[in-house]
């Protein structure tokens, strides 16, 4: 089967410069259209980021390194922000910072599901 027939028969789905198999055409562009959604919410919590984070600096047993604590600070002053990479690079560690931030400035955790 060639590339144009499998795009008439809706076997993958092209967009722009690439080409998606659907299921992961829609979950691409559903995660993208929620975070758009978030991003324009309105913020429901204010804190003061360099006292939240002097504060995991000096509680915490973690020794962050400079991308760990730039994650925790802008995952503290952003509406949205996503956070990736490989294995090994600490983004469970950056979670628990994140986590901790949010606790230490009173909020609830509902959901945290780092892995």
């Amino acid at each position: 089967m060639t590339l144009d027939e499998m795009l008439r028969t809706s076997d993958v789905i092209k967009d722009d410069d690439a080409i998606y198999l659907p299921p992961f055409y829609f979950s691409e562009t559903g995660c993208a259209k929620r975070l758009i959604r978030l991003m324009k919410g309105e913020r429901r919590v204010s804190l003061d980021v360099e006292k939240v984070m002097r504060e995991i600096e000096s509680d915490s047993r973690i020794r962050y390194d400079e991308i760990q604590l730039q994650a925790i600070r802008e995952a503290i002053s952003s509406k949205v922000m996503v956070l990736t990479g490989g294995p090994g690079t600490g983004k469970t560690t950056t979670t628990l910072g994140i986590i901790s931030a949010y606790r230490k400035a009173g909020c609830r955790i509902i959901l945290a599901a780092p892995t």
